[in-house]
């Protein structure tokens, strides 16, 4: 039921509600690599 209701939303919309979410994931990936980097792994 929540794909249902999430999914008949266009992606753009989508996108928007979940701007928030996205950036603190890409913020966190960006400090994992570079935490990976600067330990040389």
């Amino acid at each position: 039921r929540f794909m249902r209701e999430y999914f008949s939303l266009p992606l753009r919309e989508i996108l928007q509600k979940e701007s928030g979410l996205i950036h603190q994931a890409d913020v966190k990936a960006a400090r994992i690599k570079e935490r990976t980097i600067r330990k040389n792994l």
